[in-house]
């Protein structure tokens, strides 16, 4: 299957399960450093039949973008 996926890793603890599930959420408090950037990306990404996913790896936060 053709398409894209974008992979972005950053090093750094794993986000906590409790945020992980309202990771992409437009009320998520920046405080965390979390913001409203991922509410945008993960909209854009639905806007074009993307997906926006999180994964943790150990001492990794990975974001991978994909489109087919």
């Amino acid at each position: 299957q053709e398409g894209v996926e974008w992979t972005i890793d950053s090093p750094g603890e794993p986000i906590p399960a409790e945020i992980q599930s309202v990771l992409f959420e437009r009320a998520l408090d920046s405080r965390n450093g979390s913001g409203v950037g991922l509410f945008l990306c993960k909209s854009l990404a639905d806007r074009i039949g993307g997906i926006l996913t999180y994964s943790s790896l150990p001492s990794i936060n990975r974001f991978t973008f994909t489109i087919r």
